[in-house]
């Protein structure tokens, strides 16, 4: 999807595509609990799931920024 905005648009999105690939993974996880061999709850620490919101809010502001 990334290259679809970057060619097609001629947006950048590299900004954001660390954040897109930390936050994919726990999408992964909260659809399909067993794709983390591990029970989801131990899995985050407050710490952990405050950076994850922040990488969030990251991608809710570019796509506010640059997609309207």
């Amino acid at each position: 999807m990334a290259h679809i905005i970057r060619d097609d648009l001629g947006i950048d999105v590299e900004a954001i595509m660390d954040d897109l690939r930390e936050l994919t993974i726990h999408y992964t996880i909260s659809r399909y609990p067993n794709a983390a061999n591990a029970v989801p709850s131990e899995l985050y620490t407050k710490d952990r799931a405050e950076e994850l919101v922040m990488r969030a809010r990251r991608v809710l502001e570019w796509v506010k920024r640059n997609l309207q």
